[in-house]
């Protein structure tokens, strides 16, 4: 995949009809109309401090043609907390099931979070999502350090309340008691074999059991509320899981290769070498 990304809001709207036909094709949502998926992802309303959107596009072929497979939408609004000024990043993001899986919207997300508290070091800065598919929260939680809710670990209460407060400040009606839930209307298309691998995926993978016990109903379109603070710890933990994930992928990908095709000896000493750090 290669990406471009729009950020001003004339270009932006040049590709609304794109992303809308997208979309459907990713997600099912009865309720929402091409309108109000322009107003959120494309267009949002001016109290949003800023707005960029990466587009990816599967490889071009011979005909230098371009297919437009996902999205990244980052959002980022000035709030209130208790008196107190806070900046808020939330991201939408889409992508067609084949293309699933690689971190592609992750390392986008990661960076535009860098970015924005080199600008501003000293505000106080959240990634707050509302997550409607187990493979989100995995995906996050795989590589930051500090998330809420996290597996074995209460959320201190200031950033519950707050997280409480967000969930208010969407407007989306609530989901059970803890008031940590929202009914989002829209959810992943799904296989069968898809849900099943959640399933197995919960006895190994603890972050992936958490949300399935605190979000059984996200298949209806249900969506957890989700916290990650923007610090320089977290997001340096984060560049470092990522970065060593990657590598693992790149050297793994080596060896698959190598064990498709003849090789000599020279070239199993060449592989070892690079595996050293």
């Amino acid at each position: 995949m290669h990406i471009k990304t729009i950020v001003d809001v004339k270009q932006r709207k040049t590709w609304d009809v794109a992303l809308w036909e997208l979309h459907k094709k990713i997600f099912k949502n009865p309720k929402l109309t091409k309108k109000i998926f322009i107003q959120t992802v494309v267009d949002p309303d001016q109290n949003t401090r800023s707005t960029k959107i990466d587009l990816f596009f599967k490889n071009e072929n011979l005909l230098n043609q371009e297919t437009l497979v996902g999205y990244c939408a980052y959002h980022i609004h000035n709030k209130e907390y208790k008196q107190r000024p806070i900046a808020i990043l939330k991201a939408e993001a889409g992508l067609l099931k084949e293309y699933r899986g690689q971190s592609s919207t992750f390392s986008n997300v990661l960076k535009e979070a860098i970015v924005f508290k080199m600008k501003h070091p000293n505000e106080e800065f959240y990634l707050f999502e509302m997550l409607i598919n187990p493979s989100s929260f995995h995906l996050l939680s795989k590589y930051v350090k500090t998330i809420y809710p996290k597996p074995n670990q209460e959320t201190p209460p200031e950033l519950e309340n707050l997280m409480k407060e967000l969930v208010r400040l969407s407007g989306m009606p609530t989901v059970g008691e803890e008031d940590l839930r929202v009914d989002f209307g829209l959810y992943t298309i799904e296989s069968a074999e898809d849900k099943t691998k959640w399933e197995e995926k919960k006895l190994e993978c603890p972050d992936v059991n958490l949300f399935l016990e605190k979000n059984p109903t996200y298949s209806e379109g249900h969506g957890l509320a989700t916290l990650v603070p923007i610090t320089c710890e977290n997001l340096a933990a984060a560049t470092w899981n990522y970065t060593s994930y990657k590598r693992t992928s790149f050297f793994n990908e080596i060896k698959r290769i190598q064990e498709d095709v003849n090789h000599s000896p020279a070239d199993d000493i060449l592989y070892n070498q690079l595996l050293t750090p």
